[in-house]
């Protein structure tokens, strides 16, 4: 059976994964409103496909630079993330965000 102490200290970690998470969402979609909110001044761009792509590939290099921060952190092996994570998860989450720099890096 478990103790309550135990079961106190699940629930503060599921508190900081979710703190985390949400965080990082937040922050992904602040990356997301950039290129929409300070747009291109060239008259190249202004419409049709062009823009489009355009907005695309401002979108993916934001991305690969937020994950690239976040690989950062990753690497750094902080010792709360790995209390509340766990060594192999952070492993897994490094090696995942590293495919995802990549592909955004590629399509920017």
């Amino acid at each position: 059976m478990r103790t309550e102490k135990a079961n106190k200290k699940e629930i503060t970690i599921l508190r900081k994964k979710h703190l985390i998470f949400s965080t990082l969402v937040v922050l992904l979609i602040i990356a997301t409103l950039f290129p929409f909110i300070f747009k291109t001044t060239t008259l190249w761009y202004k419409f049709g496909p062009d823009r489009i792509l355009l907005l695309a590939g401002q979108v993916a290099g934001l991305y690969a630079a937020f994950l690239l921060v976040l690989q950062i952190i990753l690497i750094s092996k902080n010792s709360s993330l790995v209390e509340i994570f766990g060594r192999a998860r952070l492993n897994k989450f490094h090696q995942l965000n590293g495919k995802l720099i990549l592909g955004f890096a590629i399509l920017h």
